[in-house]
């Protein structure tokens, strides 16, 4: 027996090889399966792999901006000034008595004492800060006295600043 007929003996074909299911691990059997496809239905295949991480990109929209070191206390001074205007508008409307209003106050305070603690890290926060502060200043402060205007100045100057495109 020559060489060369030695090896032609142990040759198989690929329909040999997929009906020898043993040892056989999903992987090989997937690679098989592309194997035995026409050459056009493999290309396709592989395109449509090689297109999947845009695919997945188009869906699930643009990269999104990294979020604000504030975003925390900015979402504590946006549901603080949500909830004083509910505490505002329910306590006329609901007629609560002093308890409930007490109750009611003590919440929202707790969160004013976390918005005077905070120091703001970005202009966003400074904004979101100013916006309390005025909220405290036009509902407190009756009187229009130089002081007064003064405040609500700078307030105004903070929650603008924050709209000008200049880094935090």
């Amino acid at each position: 027996m020559a060489y060369g007929d030695h090896t032609t003996k142990i040759r198989c074909t690929n329909s040999e090889r997929s009906e020898k299911p043993q040892g056989v691990g999903p992987v090989t059997a997937a690679i098989r399966a592309v194997r035995t496809e026409p050459e056009p239905a493999r290309r396709g295949t592989l395109r449509a792999l090689a297109a999947l991480p845009l695919a997945v990109a188009a869906l699930t929209g643009p990269a999104a901006a990294p979020p604000s070191p504030d975003a925390a206390f900015i979402r504590t001074c946006n549901e603080a000034l949500a909830y004083w205007d509910e505490i505002d508008a329910r306590a006329i409307s609901e007629d609560w008595d002093d308890v409930v209003v007490g109750q009611h106050v003590d919440r929202l305070n707790g969160m004013l004492d976390i918005v005077i603690a905070t120091t703001p890290a970005s202009r966003a926060g400074q904004a979101a800060k100013a916006r309390v502060v005025a909220k405290e200043v036009e509902t407190y402060c009756t009187e229009k006295d130089r002081t007064t205007q003064l405040v609500e100045s700078l307030l105004r100057d903070l929650t603008d600043a924050a709209k000008l495109p200049h880094s935090a």
